[in-house]
């Protein structure tokens, strides 16, 4: 890296990048909201800590059909211990710290370069986001931009929710992604 400030410039306009791409997907989502994901929860996808857990876990990529095959045993609750396990290691421990300080998160997870979650708050219904919009979106083939789903009833943390994703940016460019619910209620009462 040739300077510091280098860095930090680079980071800036990929930040940038992501913020003006993030309005156009944001028709139904109230303004306060995206200005908090493009203020708080971009940043979130630059925590050393969750960029270093993304980039040694894209260091080991999963065949596909591996990875639909464990989708369809989580979707069908047949891996409860690995469940529990991913639950409970250091990606999830570090995820929940970072929301703690956000009472309108109920839940977060974190997707490597291939969509598989490495970590998460709460368990989801699925293991593999890789052809979800909440991944692709936000992955956006390494470019990194930020995505808002629509208003609707989340089943894992049985709120009403908006799910926003973040990339998870190097200096360089995105090499996985976050997803995070905010419960729209608890969002208005703040």
């Amino acid at each position: 890296m040739k300077t510091k400030a280098g860095m930090y410039a680079v980071l800036a306009v990929l930040l940038l990048g992501c913020v003006g791409m993030a309005a156009a997907q944001s028709k139904d989502v109230p303004k306060s909201l995206v200005r908090f994901a493009n203020e708080s929860l971009i940043k979130l996808g630059t925590d050393a800590q969750l960029v270093a857990f993304v980039q040694q876990d894209n260091l080991k990529p999963v065949p596909v059909d591996k990875l639909k095959d464990l989708d369809a045993k989580w979707q069908n609750k047949q891996i409860e211990d690995f469940i529990k396990t991913l639950m409970a290691n250091s990606v999830s421990a570090r995820l929940a710290k970072v929301i703690a300080a956000y009472k309108f998160i109920p839940e977060a997870f974190i997707m490597n370069a291939q969509g598989t979650i490495i970590g998460e708050t709460n368990r989801t219904s699925t293991y593999w986001k890789g052809q979800a919009e909440k991944f692709t979106a936000a992955y956006k083939g390494g470019a990194g931009a930020v995505w808002f789903g629509p208003l609707a009833y989340d089943e894992s943390t049985k709120v009403n929710g908006v799910q926003i994703s973040v990339p998870v940016m190097t200096s360089t460019k995105a090499i996985g992604a976050i997803c995070f619910t905010i419960n729209v209620d608890e969002w208005e009462k703040r």
